[in-house]
């Protein structure tokens, strides 16, 4: 398992304009092909603006091994320079 980082467009979540808010966001697949797909389901999802295709594996000691293994299913990063996860998403 592998944690991809992108970068988002979200959805007004009041009136679902599009292109309301930017995000750097996280998810767990297997594949870069799954992490695409797996990321339309972050919540408000509008568009992909950046994608890292390597992603990165799962280590013991990192935090998003701990929101992995607890049934996280999305993250959300501070900014690009700072990676400090702010957020969380189960579904």
């Amino acid at each position: 398992m592998k944690h991809y980082n992108f970068e988002i467009y979200t959805n007004n979540p009041v009136t679902g304009e599009s292109g309301w808010d930017i995000k750097w966001a996280g998810c767990f697949a297997n594949s870069k092909e799954e992490a695409r797909e797996e990321i339309k389901n972050f919540p408000n999802f509008d568009t992909i603006i950046t994608f890292n295709f390597g992603g990165l594996e799962l280590e013991y000691d990192q935090l998003e091994y701990a929101l992995y293994n607890e049934g996280i299913r999305f993250f959300e990063r501070h900014s690009y320079m700072n990676n400090e996860i702010i957020r969380s998403y189960i579904a």
